[in-house]
């Protein structure tokens, strides 16, 4: 069951103008909230972009706009997260990565669509919402119904194999 989720889901860059009922997308966020976070802080945050005003000044740290009916912001409350002198990144950037693969899977499995949008000007988001400095931002994803014509990239199927990526000691 999980494979063929995660088989069917892929990257959204075409969405139907047709809005996400309420009710559906808590249902989305209810289930990402079940992801597993460093420690269980749950620092990560959630910053839904969805009225014209706030989409027009978030396409300003866009390279591409992708039609969706909400845009969601993720982050993390870097005042809530635990920070050790061995690890490169803290523990919110795991968590809100986790809650991030938990929206997406979620979202697919009740017909949604997303895409985590690399070309993201964060800085720039920062500075022209105001964002408090206790949260650091991390991404950017559009979520929403596919259109009609959306469809997987033509890599989408290739995946490595066992041997290219895992290494055992």
């Amino acid at each position: 069951m999980f494979k063929e989720l995660a088989k069917r889901r892929y990257s959204v860059r075409k969405f139907k103008k047709e809005q996400i009922p309420e009710e559906e997308l808590m249902k989305v966020l209810d289930e990402a909230m079940l992801a597993p976070t460093s420690q269980n802080d749950q620092p990560q945050r959630l910053m839904i972009i969805e009225s014209e005003e706030a989409k027009k000044k978030l396409k300003k740290s866009m390279t591409q706009d992708y039609g969706a009916d909400k845009y969601l912001v993720l982050a993390y409350d870097n005042q809530k997260t635990r920070k050790r002198s061995y690890q490169s990144i803290d523990g919110g950037t795991i968590s809100a990565t986790n809650f991030a693969n938990y929206l997406m899977l979620s979202a697919a499995d009740k017909g949604m669509g997303t895409i985590w949008i690399g070309a993201f000007n964060m800085e720039q988001f920062v500075e022209d919402f105001q964002i408090n400095e206790n949260l650091t931002v991390i991404g950017l994803i559009a979520i929403g119904y596919p259109a009609k014509d959306s469809r997987a990239s033509k890599d989408h199927g290739i995946r490595k194999s066992p041997e290219e990526i895992i290494t055992r000691y």
